[in-house]
């Protein structure tokens, strides 16, 4: 007769926690050490992950949108530029897919009102390899797509406000809308980016949103901030999630399932 052991780590259905069965691993007396069961915890957090993306997909699917929001009824140009495809959607609706670069310029033109010239672009885009001639280079080019958008050269600037996604989530931040902020970060900023100025953009803006996100305690808002890509490593907000989470409820398990593996690889 031989003895055996278990560990066993529930799987809960994003969203409703409800469980969906059950992870076990069944063996001698090893197989209930710490090591398999911060193993199961990790398998059990990433099926959950990715349970919770496919409900994403097909919410977005089932009720017929797009991957950007509906045009504002003011007509104003828009801007996308959180994530991996940014967009430039003209006043009439027309959507224009833009090439890293030109994304980068209208970024930054957007969060300088009074312009730039060629030269203060190539700092803030690549700092002492980039030249002002392949600047103006550049923005002719970008005049093809964007056309009276842009105007002027010297300095370059915006002909008309442009409205940006990123812009969104400062907006809702800025009247204590955390969940709204949270609903419009659908991805850091331009994540490919290694121009200077836009990876400042990109880290000030996921700053800004984790903080309030933090401090609101809000475990809803918690529990979908550590699901982004931002969130997934935060121990701040892994903490924060458990403390606000019913004793034992799938969120506190989750968080503190977590939390042990974040421990464990900070050793």
């Amino acid at each position: 007769m031989q003895a055996f052991s278990c560990t066993a780590v529930p799987i809960h259905e994003p969203g409703t926690g409800r469980v969906l069965g059950v992870l076990d691993v069944t063996g001698r007396q090893s197989a209930a050490s710490g090591v398999v069961l911060s193993l199961v915890r990790a398998t059990v957090l990433s099926l959950e992950r990715e349970l919770a993306e496919r409900a994403a997909v097909a919410t977005t699917a089932s009720d017929g949108a797009g991957t950007l929001p509906a045009p504002p009824p003011d007509g104003r140009p828009e801007l996308f530029v959180l994530g991996t495809t940014p967009v430039l959607r003209a006043p009439d609706g027309l959507e224009h897919r833009l090439s890293l670069r030109h994304a980068e310029i209208l970024a930054l033109l957007a969060t300088h009102p009074r312009g730039l010239s060629a030269d203060e672009l190539a700092v803030l885009l690549h700092p002492g390899t980039l030249s002002d001639v392949t600047v103006r280079a550049e923005v002719s080019r970008l005049r093809r797509v964007a056309g009276t958008l842009l105007a002027g050269s010297r300095p370059y600037r915006l002909a008309r406000p442009l409205r940006t996604d990123a812009a969104v989530v400062r907006d809702r931040l800025a009247v204590g809308d955390v969940r709204g902020a949270l609903a419009a970060y659908r991805a850091p900023l331009l994540p490919r980016s290694g121009a200077p100025a836009i990876e400042h953009l990109r880290t000030e803006l996921a700053a800004e949103l984790r903080a309030a996100v933090v401090s609101a305690g809000d475990a809803g808002v918690l529990d979908a901030w550590t699901r982004t890509d931002d969130g997934a490593e935060d121990h701040a907000a892994w903490t924060r999630l458990q403390r606000v989470a019913d004793h034992g409820s799938p969120l506190w398990v989750r968080a503190r399932a977590h939390l042990d593996l974040l421990d464990d690889e900070l050793g």
